[in-house]
């Protein structure tokens, strides 16, 4: 009986022979299969050894397929095969080989959409693939994670986790190039905001005019979730001027630097002086921060919508708006957002002296802005201290307090050593001396002393050390 005509009668015999011997015991037959484990893009190809064989292809149950070496497959299942090596006469078999269906993995590209002219920007594929295959504008191709581009256009890749396994199908990322404006930050400061606000006095130094600032006003209004105006220019300046508490003086700041930013971005010329704004995209240098300057806006103008305005005299919320508080004043004055505007150009100059008649206050200091306004009697300084024998007592009065003020000394033991101040004072910063004697003029002994100020019934205290 032929070769082939035997293996035939053994397959519908149901005899399956894994070896059968016609010839020297030193020959041997093959039945290898090769192909990939999984059905991509609707077909496989699996295929037998090569060499002097007959093949014989069947499903799991049996079933022959197929007489040729390869074998082209349309659905995942159990293949099997049984080779004939004609020239020794040996049969072997049959060996399997399983291929399961396509998987639904998808792909990403991770990476800007956007960039300058002339820069290069990364664009990389989801992280743990075992291959990558890119292709983009002018025949680009690459086979890293990640890709250095510096093309307009839209690139493609592909991945697949194992070498034998499916490509995915392609995931795009379209990537678009602009001339961008390359410039310095230049911030104003709220109070020069709010001066922009102010009446027909301000007109002859003013940066921006109504329609500007009813621009930069919408832009703010329509970004922000912790402020809502009616009318975008009266509650832009209604929140500049506000610092009654410390919540106002944190979305003052807040509205501040947004402003900034939307002026950068919408691109306003002001009518004298530099241009002004700053860069969203500006990375911080800021204890305690880490982000752009449009991350800080996000994170700021979050956290003052949770607290709300019925937390504004919380303890705990205070400390929040405090925090918000000193960022928005360092990035409204330069600080902390790199490389600033000069200070001696054009309106940067002008903003020392441009309040008419004194008419226009500006901004205080940040240890004044951090103040708070409930507060009606604070220490700003005790100095020097530990004190070789006077010492300097700074401190301010709220215009919120009412009645008379008392400034005193006293010992650990709570003597009265020295009053400094007994009356009304005005509002605002005050200082006094205190020369370590006590009321008689007796020098006071080294040592730890108590100062006491008082408005009313709300007191403060520091501790000053005297040591000659």
């Amino acid at each position: 009986m032929p070769p082939i005509a035997l293996l035939r009668a053994l397959l519908r015999g149901a005899a399956v022979v894994v070896v059968l011997g016609l010839a020297a015991p030193s020959a041997h037959a093959q039945c290898t299969i090769t192909g990939p484990s999984t059905l991509c893009e609707g077909s496989a190809e699996l295929c037998g050894p090569e060499g002097p064989y007959y093949y014989t292809w069947m499903d799991s149950s049996g079933t022959m397929l197929d007489e040729q070496r390869c074998l082209s497959v349309t659905a995942p299942g159990t293949y099997q095969l049984i080779t004939f090596d004609f020239i020794n006469g040996l049969l072997a078999g049959p060996c399997t080989h399983v291929i399961g269906a396509s998987g639904t993995s998808s792909c990403i590209i991770e990476g800007p959409t956007s960039a300058c002219d002339g820069a290069s920007v990364e664009l990389c594929g989801q992280d743990g693939a075992s291959e990558y295959k890119w292709g983009g504008p002018g025949g680009f191709t690459a086979s890293t994670r990640c890709v250095q581009v510096n093309v307009a256009g839209t690139y493609w890749v592909q991945v697949r986790n194992d070498p034998t396994g499916c490509w995915t199908a392609p995931c795009e990322k379209a990537l678009a190039m602009a001339p961008c404006r390359t410039r310095e930050n230049c911030p104003v400061a709220p109070w020069l905001w709010h001066n922009q606000c102010a009446s027909d006095h301000w007109n002859r130094h003013r940066l921006f005019d109504h329609e500007q600032m009813a621009l930069i006003g919408k832009g703010v209004d329509e970004h922000a979730i912790s402020l809502a105006w009616e009318d975008p220019v009266e509650g832009f300046c209604r929140t500049l001027k506000n610092r009654s508490s410390l919540r106002a003086r944190a979305l003052r700041q807040l509205a501040g630097v947004m402003a900034n930013a939307c002026l950068y971005e919408l691109g306003i010329e002001p009518q004298r002086g530099p241009e002004r704004g700053i860069d969203p995209a500006t990375d911080l240098e800021l204890e305690g921060f880490s982000g752009t300057v449009a991350d800080w806006i996000a994170s700021a103008d979050e956290r003052l919508f949770q607290l709300g305005p019925s937390l504004a005299r919380d303890r705990t919320a205070k400390e929040a708006y405090r925090a918000i508080i000193r960022a928005g004043w360092q990035i409204n004055h330069g600080q902390g957002i790199g490389p600033v505007c000069s200070v001696r150009e054009g309106a940067l100059v002008l903003e020392a002296d441009a309040s008419p008649e004194g008419e226009f206050a500006t901004d205080g200091s940040l240890d004044d802005e951090l103040r708070d306004p409930d507060q009606l009697i604070a220490f700003e300084s005790l100095e020097p201290n530990p004190a070789p024998g006077s010492a300097r007592i700074t401190y301010v009065i709220s215009a919120a307090a009412a009645g008379e003020v008392s400034l005193r000394v006293y010992d650990v033991t709570g003597r009265l050593v020295r009053e400094l101040v007994r009356g009304e004072l005005a509002p605002g910063r005050h200082m006094e001396v205190w020369d370590g004697r006590d009321g008689d003029g007796k020098v006071m002994r080294n040592g730890m002393y108590f100062v006491m100020g008082r408005v009313g019934g709300q007191k403060v205290e520091g501790r000053l050390i005297l040591l000659r």
